[in-house]
């Protein structure tokens, strides 16, 4: 792998929104109603079960959601205790990984903490931990949190408005 030299490998934001824009349409899930939908639509594309766990557990005290990786389906947890619109942000975020189909996070992976999450052959996916010896994997990072946030942003935008716009216009 190159050194990484301080640059972003994308010129503007505006390419970032691009490119997820384009994963959502190629998995057909712009037009989406709701989280059921979006749900079963990516477990379609990735051809795995999704199971949306939320949990109360201090190992995830400073995780939003995390997405772990079996082979026969995929994990997403989320704090139980966070509002409903924080855990739905942290759903898109991580289905925007998925999508993207961001790499596995050996050390979360084998951390002893998470082991009761990746039992059986589970990798914690979408997440790098920040050292000296991984720089050149936290300016990937870089670029996998751009991405699944620019999916969760268009998501959100579609599903987490109000149903009503004309009523919120009034009572705003």
């Amino acid at each position: 792998m190159a050194e990484w030299d301080g640059r972003r490998p994308w010129r503007t934001d505006a390419e970032i929104v691009a490119r997820a824009q384009e994963r959502l349409e190629h998995y057909g899930l712009s037009d989406v109603r709701g989280i059921p939908e979006l749900t079963s639509k990516v477990s379609a594309a990735t051809g795995k079960t999704i199971t949306v766990e939320e949990v109360d557990d201090p190992v995830l005290v400073t995780t939003t959601a995390l997405w772990i990786e079996f082979k026969d389906r995929s994990l997403i947890l989320l704090r139980r205790h966070d509002p409903a619109y924080y855990r739905a942000r942290g759903l898109f975020h991580e289905f925007g990984h998925i999508v993207f189909g961001h790499p596995a996070c050996t050390a979360l992976t084998n951390d002893p903490q998470m082991s009761r999450y990746a039992a059986g052959g589970g990798e914690v996916r979408g997440r790098v931990l920040i050292s000296e010896a991984n720089l050149p994997a936290l300016y990937r990072n870089d670029v996998h949190e751009s991405e699944a946030e620019a999916v969760a942003s268009l998501i959100g935008r579609r599903l987490l408005r109000p149903r009503y716009e004309g009523d919120e216009e009034v009572f705003g």
